[in-house]
């Protein structure tokens, strides 16, 4: 039970901002590139990285509970910015030049580990979660 209330807590916040974000994505013509993305699996790929979170985190070797949340963020981050560079090539389509291509990969991380750490942590107790 503790690790589907985990999936719900991480699915809440994406699944909530995301039906915003494909409004503005849908209705602004400079980004109608942006309409074929699997965007629906981030809430999911959100949910699952909660279920992780709770799952090793008591292996994880950071004692600070914030300082993990940030970092947890911080790899997701990192792993979905991995995916919009060189999977699917966003900034290319978006017509980013130069270094600006790799820019994601900084800003993303920086991003969800501050959404992680406010949005996700106040989701997970308000649901009941404690975290160890």
């Amino acid at each position: 039970m503790k690790y589907l209330k985990a999936f719900i807590a991480g699915l809440a916040f994406p699944a909530t901002i995301f039906p915003i974000i494909y409004f503005i994505i849908s209705s602004v013509e400079g980004l109608a590139v942006l309409r074929t993305l699997p965007i629906y699996f981030v809430p999911l790929a959100w949910g699952v990285w909660n279920v992780i979170y709770f799952a090793v985190g008591k292996k994880c070797p950071i004692v600070k509970q914030n300082l993990r949340l940030y970092a947890h963020g911080a790899i997701l981050g990192f792993i979905a910015a991995l995916l919009v560079v060189f999977a699917f090539k966003i900034p290319l389509l978006l017509g980013a030049t130069g270094s600006f291509i790799y820019a994601p990969l900084v800003v993303a991380p920086a991003i969800y580990s501050i959404l992680w750490r406010y949005f996700v942590k106040y989701l997970n107790s308000l649901i009941g979660l404690e975290d160890w």
